[in-house]
C-alpha cells in the first residue's frame, strides 16, 4: 500500500512539473526564396507563467532579421492562467545558397528550451524594369549615386495609412557605409514597414542597386503637413580620368574618395477631416475591421467574473483602436458589473500594409442569478476607401448564472492589534510626575521669540499651499514622478504587491493627465498620450497598464513567484522614466 501511494506521488510531482513547463516552436512562410523577397518567420512561446521569456535568436550572417511586433492570447481553464506569445520576424536574404536557421533558445527557471533547425534556399532574382523616377535632389554629373522619397498619396483621411518609400540608387562603389537619417515626420504615427529590399533596376539603360525602406504614416489631425527631406550620407569614388584609365582596376588604384549628402525633396501631405455628421457611437476609428465577441465561460456563480473578449480584425492603425468601458456599458446595461477592458493585439505588415487585430478583454460579472444576453455589439469605423461609415456587428451570446455556493456574511472580527491597543488603553497612566530643571537666562529669553518664529512658518507654509493650490494641475504633474520613485521603493513591504502596483500606476496617471485615480482608463491614456509621445514609449505604457490592470482583475490569484515583483518593479521604472522623458521634451 505505502508503495503504491509513494508511486502515486512521485508520477504527480512529475506531472505537475511537465505540466508547468513551457514550450517554443519556429516556422517560416516558405523554404524557397528569390533574392529580393523576404521570409517571415514566427517564434511562439507559451506556457503556464503570466512572464513569458524572450526568446534568443542567434545571428544570422547569411540574413538581415527585422522585428515585425509580438502577439499575446491569455487563456483562463479552471483557474489556470497560460499565455502564448507570438513573436515575428522579417529575414531579408544577403546572399544567394542554402542556408540554415538554428535553433532559437529560450531559458525559463534555468532550463533551456529550443527549436529545431530551419534551411531556407535563395535563389537569384530577375531584374526589374521601371522609369526614371522623377523626384531626387542631388546626383553626380553621370548620375551615378541619387535618391528619392514617394508617397502613394498625398492626400488622406485623419488615420487612414500612407505609405512612404525611400530609395538609394547608385551604380558606383562606396567607400563607407551609408549612413541614413530619416525625414521629419511630425504630425504623424509611424511604423516600421520591413524588411528593407534590395535590389538591381534598370534606368535608362543604366543598372542600379536599390536599397529601398518603406514607412506607414499615419496622420494625427486635420491640416496640411510637410514630410522633410530624407538623408543619406557617404564616402564615393571621386575618379574622373579619360576612358583608359576608367577601367574598374585603375579607378581603385588611382581612386580617392569624397563624400557627399543626398537629399530627397520634401512631400507635402493634406489631411482630411472626417465626414460630418458622424454616427452616434463612432470613436474615431478609420480602416476596413470585423468585430467578433466570446466570453470565456458563458456559465458562471453570482458575483464570478469571466472575460468578454471583443475581437476588431482588419486593416488600419490596430494599436490606436479603441472600444471604451463607456461603449461596453451602453450595450450591455444595468445588468452588468464591467470593469476596464485589457487589451492585446497582433500587428501584421503584409505587402506592407498594417492589419491584424486588436483585442478588448473585459472582466464581467453579474450579482443575481438566471439567463443573461449580451446583446448584439456594433462597431462603427470610417472606411477611406468607400469613404462611408459602415458597421459590423457581433451575434448575441446567452450567460447562465447560477446562485453562488461561496457566499457568506462576514462577522465582525476584533484583530489581534485592536485587542493590544483596548489593553494600551486601559492601562494609560493619569498621573505624571514633573521634575524640575533648571534653566539658564537665554534660555528664556529665546523662548519670547518663539511665536514669531512660529508666526513666520505658518505665514511661509501657508503662501506655499495659496501657490500649490493656485496651480494645482502643475503641482500634481511635477511631482508625479518623485512620488512613484519614493512608492516602488517600498513595494516590497506591501502585503497586496498587486493592488499597491496598480495603485501605484493609477496615482502617477491621474496626476500627469490632472484626473481622479479612479478615471484612469486606456481612454483617457489614449486621449492624453497618443500623438504627443514616442510611439514606442506610448506602446510600452499601454503594454503597462494593460498587464497591471490584468493581474487585478484577473479571475484566478496571481503567484507572486510567476509574477517576479522585482522584475515588475525594474520594467514599471523603464517606461515611467522613458514616459517621464518624453514629458520633458513636450512640456
Amino acid at each position: 500500500m505505502r508503495t503504491k501511494i509513494f508511486i502515486y506521488f512521485i508520477v504527480l510531482l512529475l506531472a505537475t512539473k511537465n505540466f508547468a513547463e513551457i514550450s517554443i516552436s519556429a516556422s517560416v512562410d516558405k523554404n524557397v526564396i528569390s533574392l529580393d523577397e523576404y521570409v517571415t518567420l514566427q517564434v511562439v512561446v507559451s506556457g503556464e507563467t503570466t512572464n513569458v521569456p524572450q526568446p534568443n535568436v542567434p545571428q544570422l550572417q547569411d540574413f538581415q532579421i527585422y522585428s515585425s511586433g509580438r502577439s499575446q492570447s491569455i487563456s483562463i481553464i479552471n483557474g489556470r492562467v497560460s499565455t502564448s506569445v507570438t513573436f515575428n520576424y522579417i529575414l531579408s536574404p544577403r546572399r544567394v545558397g542554402e542556408f540554415e536557421i538554428p535553433p532559437i533558445s529560450v531559458e525559463y527557471k534555468g532550463k533551456i528550451y529550443q527549436t529545431e533547425p530551419i534551411k531556407i534556399k535563395v535563389e537569384k532574382s530577375v531584374p526589374k524594369q521601371q522609369n526614371m523616377p522623377q523626384q531626387s535632389i542631388y546626383s553626380t554629373k553621370k548620375r551615378d549615386i541619387f535618391v528619392e522619397t514617394t508617397v502613394d498619396k498625398r492626400t488622406a483621411y485623419v488615420n487612414e495609412q500612407i505609405t512612404l518609400t525611400f530609395r538609394f540608387y547608385t551604380r558606383i562603389n562606396l567607400l563607407s557605409q551609408p549612413q541614413y537619417t530619416p525625414p521629419d515626420t511630425a504630425g504623424f504615427i509611424t511604423e516600421d514597414l520591413p524588411p528593407q529590399r534590395n535590389y538591381y533596376t534598370i534606368i535608362d539603360g543604366q543598372r542600379y542597386y536599390v536599397s529601398e525602406i518603406k514607412t506607414a504614416l499615419f496622420p494625427v489631425s486635420v491640416g496640411k503637413f510637410v514630410i522633410g527631406p530624407a538623408t543619406v550620407r557617404c564616402t564615393i569614388e571621386d575618379f574622373d580620368i579619360d576612358d583608359f584609365f576608367s577601367d574598374s582596376f585603375f579607378r581603385r588604384f588611382f581612386s580617392s574618395g569624397r563624400e557627399v549628402v543626398l537629399k530627397s525633396e520634401p512631400i507635402e501631405i493634406k489631411v482630411l477631416s472626417l465626414p460630418e455628421p458622424q454616427p452616434e457611437l463612432f470613436s474615431g476609428n478609420v480602416g476596413k475591421y470585423t468585430i467578433s465577441v466570446s466570453v470565456d465561460k458563458q456559465k458562471i456563480e453570482q458575483n464570478e467574473s469571466t472575460f468578454l473578449n471583443i475581437k476588431i480584425s482588419g486593416i488600419g492603425n490596430i494599436k490606436s483602436l479603441t472600444f471604451s468601458k463607456s461603449l461596453i456599458e451602453t450595450f450591455l446595461g444595468k445588468n452588468f458589473v464591467i470593469y476596464d477592458p485589457i487589451t492585446s493585439f497582433d500587428i501584421k505588415k503584409e505587402n506592407y500594409v498594417v492589419k491584424g487585430s486588436k483585442t478588448f478583454k473585459v472582466p464581467i460579472s453579474v450579482s443575481s442569478a438566471g439567463r443573461f444576453v449580451i446583446p448584439e455589439i456594433k462597431f462603427i469605423y470610417f472606411n477611406p476607401q468607400t469613404k462611408q461609415y459602415e458597421t459590423t456587428s457581433s451575434t448575441p451570446i446567452v450567460l447562465e448564472v447560477i446562485p453562488s455556493t461561496k457566499y457568506q456574511i462576514a462577522k465582525p472580527v476584533v484583530s489581534k492589534q485592536q485587542q493590544i491597543s483596548l489593553e494600551d488603553i486601559r492601562y494609560l497612566k493619569t498621573f505624571y510626575k514633573v521634575k524640575s530643571k533648571n534653566r539658564s537666562l537665554g534660555f528664556y529669553i529665546a523662548l519670547q521669540f518663539l511665536p514669531f518664529i512660529c508666526w513666520i512658518g505658518v505665514v511661509g507654509y501657508k503662501k506655499y499651499e495659496e501657490k500649490k493650490l493656485k496651480n494645482y494641475h502643475k503641482y500634481r504633474f511635477t511631482n508625479a514622478y518623485k512620488n512613484v520613485k519614493r512608492k516602488l521603493k517600498n513595494i516590497y513591504k506591501s502585503k497586496n504587491v498587486i493592488e499597491e502596483l496598480y495603485n501605484i500606476i493609477s496615482e502617477y496617471l491621474a496626476d500627469k493627465m490632472n484626473i481622479t485615480k479612479e478615471a484612469v482608463s486606456t481612454q483617457e491614456i489614449n486621449k492624453f498620450f497618443y500623438g504627443k509621445i514616442d510611439t514606442n514609449v506610448y506602446n510600452d505604457l499601454i503594454s503597462l497598464w494593460d498587464e497591471i490592470n490584468y493581474y487585478k482583475f484577473a479571475p484566478s490569484k496571481i503567484d507572486l513567484n510567476e509574477l517576479n515583483v522585482i522584475e515588475q518593479v525594474r520594467k514599471i521604472t523603464n517606461v515611467l522614466q522613458r514616459l517621464e522623458y518624453e514629458l520633458q521634451k513636450k512640456y
